[in-house]
C-alpha cells in the first residue's frame, strides 16, 4: 500500500543508529492521488466505526486522534506542494486566552542574544511584568509581559487582591475557562461584570505564576538556499543542509556520544525566511521516526477495535495516544533527519537545537505585583505628577526598532519589497478586479511615513499623475505591449497599497506589467541625543520614567498623529550606560490638559543615562520600477 510505504519513510524522515534514512521522493501527481485516495478510504473505514461508540466523551476522543492521525498522513503526502498562499509570521496579537498558549514570535529566539543565559532572560522575563488599570472605578485592569517567551511554559494569573485584603479567583485560562461569578476575560484585559464606582473596593495586586522548563543549552544554524552538503558545528552537535526546495528544506543532525539526554521532535526547530527577508510560517514538518506514521496508525486501529469492544474509556485513548506520541518523537541514535515546509519560497533556513539537561527541572516562579493606575488625571490645566506611581522596570528589556534599516535604497526596494497579488469579484466597493501590494519591509522610517503615504502618487500634483499613467505597460503572453481601448483611469489606478487594475477592460488579460510606481522615503533620519542630566527643557527623567511637558517643551518637528494612528507626538528614544536603546513599556501615557498641551510620560525596562529624539529630516522620492508576472506570487 502506498500509505505504508509513506510511513514506512518514504516521505517521512527516518533515524536510528545505523543511520537508515532514505531520501525523500517527490511524489508524482499520479503517485499523490493514489495516496489520497487510499488515504480517504481508510478513513471511511474508520468513522464508520467509531460512529457505533454510544459513549460521547469516548467517541469525541476516537474522533480526535483519528482527525489528527489524517491531518499527518495527508500533510505528508503533500509536503513539496507549492503553498496555494504566502503566509508570514506576523509580530504577536492578544488572542482569546491573552498571556497563555500563544503562538511565538517572529524571530523566536532573538532576545536570547541580549543574555547571557536562558535562565538570566527568564529572571528578566517573571521580574517585568506589569498590571495596570485606566480605570477610576477599577472596571478592568491587564497584564502585559516585556516580550514573548521563547520556550516551553505556563503563565497563570489565578488571583486579584483588593485594596481592603480580600481575594477574588481569576478565570482558569489554562482550562479554557474564561469567566467567574464576577470577572470575565476578553482579550488583554479582566472585567468586572457588575458596574463599578471609585467607591467601591479597588484591585490592587495580581497573584499568579509561570512554570517553565529552560533547555540545558539553545544552538543555532542558519544556512542560504545554496549551502546544500555544508555542515555547520557547535559544541559536539552538527547540522547538515542535505536539500533545499523552493518551498522546504531537509537537514541531518548528527549528536554527540555523551549527550544528557535524546533530543525530542520539539527540541528540533526550523524557521525559515524568504527572499524579502520575511519570516514565513511553518506549514508542517515531519516527525523523527522512519515508522511514525505506521505505528500509530496501529494503535488508532487497534483502539477503535478496543473502544467497540468497551475496553477504553476516553480518558485511556488520550493518555495512551500522547505516551505513544511521545515515545516516537524521540530521536534514537546518534544520526538524525527532519524536514520542514512552508507557506512561502525559502531562501534563508534557520535550525535551532535545545538540548536538554539530564534531569527535568520543570520549575514554577511565583508572580506577585501591583496594579498601577495609568489613566488620564481629573480633566484640568494642573496635572499633578506626584501622582504618576512608581514603576519597577529594573530590565534590562531592549527595543528592537533602532536595529532596523534606515530606509531602502532603489537596489534594495528590488530585493526586499514583497509583491502580492489578489483577485476579487468585480463589486461596487472594488474599482478594479485584480490588485498589486507592495508590502515594505520593517524600517526605521515607518516611524515617520505611514503606508499610505508611502506611496507618494497620490500626493504628487495632477500634472505629474498625468505623467505617471504614462510609465504603466501591459503585455501579453508573446510579451507583445497591449494597447488599451478604454481610458486609464478606467483601467488602472495607482493606490495607498500599490497598484489595482482591470484586465476586463482591456483587448486581453495581461500576462506581465511594468509600473513605475514613486515611493516616499526618509533616509536621513535626524538624532539628536541628549544626556539625563541635561535635558530640553520640559523633559524630566526620574529613574525609569521620562516626562514630557509640552506646554514648555517645543519639538523641531511634529508627528502627524492623525496619519500615523498615534498619539505620539515625537519619537523619543532611551539608551543605559551601554549605549543600547531601552523599550519602554507601552507607547505612552498621555494626560491631557482641559485647555494647553499635553503631557506624556513614558516608563523603560531599564535605567535610561540618555534621552534620544528622532525627527524625520529629508525625505525623497524613489521610483520602483514594478516588472510582475500577472496571477503569480512573488516572494
Amino acid at each position: 500500500m502506498l500509505i505504508g510505504a509513506l510511513s514506512a519513510g518514504a516521505i517521512t524522515l527516518g533515524c536510528n543508529s545505523n543511520d537508515s534514512y532514505s531520501a525523500r521522493e517527490v511524489l508524482s501527481v499520479e503517485q499523490k492521488e493514489a495516496a489520497l485516495a487510499e488515504l480517504q478510504q481508510k478513513r471511511k473505514e474508520r468513522k464508520k466505526k467509531i460512529q457505533t461508540i454510544e459513549d460521547k466523551a469516548l467517541f469525541e476522543a476516537l474522533e480526535g486522534e483519528e482527525f489528527i492521525a489524517h491531518r499527518n498522513i495527508y500533510r505528508t503526502i503533500k509536503f513539496d506542494e507549492k503553498p496555494a498562499q504566502y503566509f508570514y509570521v506576523e509580530p504577536f496579537k492578544a488572542s482569546y486566552i491573552g498571556p497563555l498558549g500563544r503562538p511565538y514570535t517572529a524571530d523566536r529566539f532573538k532576545r536570547l542574544k541580549d543574555y547571557e543565559s536562558p535562565q538570566k532572560l527568564l529572571d528578566i522575563y517573571r521580574n517585568n511584568f506589569v498590571a495596570s488599570t485606566a480605570s477610576r472605578e477599577g472596571q478592568w485592569f491587564q497584564v502585559r509581559e516585556p516580550f514573548a517567551f521563547p520556550f516551553k511554559s505556563q503563565l497563570q494569573f489565578t488571583q486579584v487582591v483588593m485594596d481592603n485584603g480580600d481575594v477574588k479567583a481569576l478565570p482558569d485560562l489554562l482550562d479554557w475557562v474564561a469567566q467567574t461569578d464576577e470577572i470575565r476575560y476578553d482579550p488583554e484585559r479582566f472585567y468586572f461584570k457588575e458596574p463599578r464606582t471609585e467607591d467601591d473596593l479597588q484591585p490592587v495586586k495580581l497573584l499568579g505564576d509561570v512554570e517553565t522548563e529552560l533547555p540545558k543549552d539553545v544552538l543555532q544554524f542558519e544556512f542560504k538556499a545554496s549551502d546544500v552538503g555544508k555542515t555547520q558545528e557547535q559544541r559536539g552537535y552538527s547540522v547538515t543542509l542535505v536539500k533545499a526546495g523552493d518551498f522546504n528544506y531537509d537537514i541531518k543532525i548528527e549528536v554527540p556520544d555523551d549527550q544528557a539526554m535524546p533530543l525530542r521532535d520539539e527540541d528540533i526547530i526550523g524557521e525559515a525566511l524568504s527572499p524579502t527577508e520575511r519570516e514565513l510560517q511553518l506549514r508542517m514538518d515531519t516527525t523523527l521516526q522512519s515508522d511514525y506514521h505506521e505505528r500509530m496508525s496501529e494503535w488508532l486501529d487497534e483502539i477503535i477495535e478496543r473502544a467497540m469492544r468497551g475496553e477504553v474509556d476516553a480518558e485511556t485513548v488520550r493518555t495512551e495516544g500522547n505516551n505513544l506520541h511521545d515515545k516516537l518523537s524521540v530521536g534514537e541514535g546518534r544520526v538524525l533527519h527532519k524536514a520542514f515546509a512552508f507557506m512561502g519560497p525559502v531562501a534563508t533556513a534557520r535550525v535551532t537545537l535545545l538540548p536538554r539537561k539530564k534531569t527535568r527541572d520543570k520549575v514554577t516562579h511565583k508572580i506577585e505585583i501591583p496594579i498601577h493606575f495609568l489613566g488620564q488625571q481629573d480633566n484640568s490645566d494642573e496635572i499633578d505628577l506626584s501622582t504618576l506611581p512608581d514603576i519597577d522596570l529594573a530590565g534590562p528589556v531592549y527595543d528592537e526598532r533602532p536595529k532596523r534599516r534606515v530606509d531602502l535604497t532603489e537596489e534594495e526596494m528590488k530585493q526586499l519589497i514583497d509583491i502580492r497579488y489578489e483577485k476579487s469579484r468585480h463589486l461596487p466597493e472594488y474599482q478594479h478586479t485584480e490588485r498589486i501590494y507592495l508590502k515594505y519591509p520593517p524600517v526605521q522610517s515607518q516611524l515617520f511615513i505611514s503606508s499610505s503615504d508611502r506611496y507618494h502618487f497620490n500626493l504628487e500634483p495632477k500634472f505629474k499623475r498625468v505623467i505617471l499613467t504614462e510609465m504603466v505597460k501591459f503585455f501579453d503572453d508573446a510579451d507583445e505591449t497591449i494597447e488599451l481601448t478604454r481610458d486609464k483611469d478606467e483601467v488602472f489606478s495607482f493606490t495607498t497599497y500599490g497598484f489595482a487594475y482591470t484586465p476586463e477592460y482591456m483587448p486581453e488579460s495581461p500576462a506581465r506589467i511594468e509600473v513605475r510606481i514613486p515611493l516616499l522615503t526618509a533616509p536621513d533620519i535626524v538624532k539628536k541625543s541628549y544626556s539625563a542630566d541635561n535635558l530640553p527643557d520640559g523633559m524630566r527623567l526620574d529613574d525609569n520614567r521620562l516626562v514630557v511637558d509640552y506646554s514648555v517643551f517645543t519639538p523641531e518637528e511634529t508627528l502627524d498623529g492623525t496619519r500615523l494612528n498615534t498619539k505620539l507626538r515625537n519619537r523619543i528614544f532611551a539608551k543605559n550606560a551601554e549605549q543600547k536603546y531601552l523599550q519602554p513599556f507601552d507607547n505612552v501615557i498621555l494626560l491631557e490638559r482641559e485647555d494647553g498641551e499635553p503631557v506624556h510620560v513614558f516608563y523603560y525596562y531599564g535605567q535610561p543615562e540618555s534621552i534620544e529624539l528622532w525627527y524625520r529630516g529629508e525625505t525623497k522620492v524613489v521610483d520602483f520600477k514594478l516588472d510582475v508576472e500577472t496571477r503569480e506570487q512573488k516572494g
